[in-house]
């Protein structure tokens, strides 16, 4: 496909209705960013665990904690994963990409430094962004990260975390440093505008993700001056000039999912 991108929708053949009011009874809309956090999420180790370490990242004037996880069998170096976690921008956090983590470590047989970017609205745009792409030039500094090939690094992401992996490979090939691949799973493309067909159809409350939450999280990420059609809020408007650059990528939509057009449109709007 052009520009070695791969586009994959995961939904489901029949009816949403069940799953529908199974996510009712899991995910009531929050209304305040506390709300949304709600409790800690512990952390959750699968069967086949592989070694993790907490490291905090200090050369920057703002310390960035990740946690690294190396395979336990195998020969390094390993390929690495630079993973950043979803929550719309408000929530997310080490332990709850923990399982995850561990898991493509173990399948994948490769090193994952899972980022702990600041959350807004206590930090808004473009803190988180600063936060992954310094650690993305952390990851490249020889010894930083034991047994790592720092010659092939993949940037993966779901939803802002989707939004902030792009962002950072799109920030690395504005300043020369090469991408293996990226992984962009049903990720926010598009906080300037939220009217395309799956709003419409997948907006309400009886879905996971209702276009007021968006709303709300567009709110808590964006200053009053922000322009939302700056490509490192939306990847969508990415020039087409700096888009033809980007790393082999798989982008990952859901089918029930305010977020999946503006993820197949990526290509449409950013391709000349």
């Amino acid at each position: 496909m052009e520009n070695n991108f791969v586009i994959k929708t995961i939904g489901l053949s029949e009816s949403p209705e069940p799953v529908k009011k199974f996510l009712q009874t899991l995910l009531p809309e929050p209304k305040t960013v506390e709300e949304f956090r709600g409790s800690p999420v512990p952390a959750e180790y699968p069967p086949n665990p592989v070694q993790s370490e907490d490291v905090t990242i200090t050369d920057f004037p703002v310390k960035i904690p990740v946690r690294i996880f190396t395979p336990k069998t195998g020969e390094g170096p390993f390929p690495l994963v630079l993973y950043f976690t979803g929550g719309c921008f408000a929530k997310g956090s080490l332990d709850g990409r923990n399982y995850l983590c561990h898991l493509i470590s173990y399948l994948a047989n490769c090193i994952v430094v899972s980022v702990q970017y600041r959350l807004a609205p206590e930090n808004k745009f473009p803190s988180a962004v600063e936060d992954c792409f310094n650690a993305l030039k952390w990851v490249l500094k020889d010894g930083s990260v034991k047994q790592a090939d720092t010659k092939k690094i993949s940037i993966v992401g779901d939803s802002a975390g989707g939004n902030l992996a792009y962002v950072t490979s799109l920030l690395g090939i504005r300043n020369n440093i090469p991408i293996t691949s990226q992984v962009l799973v049903y990720p926010i493309a598009n906080l300037a505008s939220f009217d395309t067909e799956s709003y419409q159809k997948y907006g309400d409350e009886k879905y996971s993700l209702p276009k007021s939450l968006m709303l709300r999280s567009a709110e808590w990420y964006l200053n009053a001056h922000d322009d939302p059609k700056d490509p490192r809020i939306s990847p969508i408007y990415t020039d087409p000039k700096e888009f033809a650059k980007q790393p082999p990528t798989l982008m990952i939509t859901a089918e029930y999912d305010v977020l999946r057009d503006e993820g197949r449109s990526h290509l449409n709007y950013s391709l000349p």
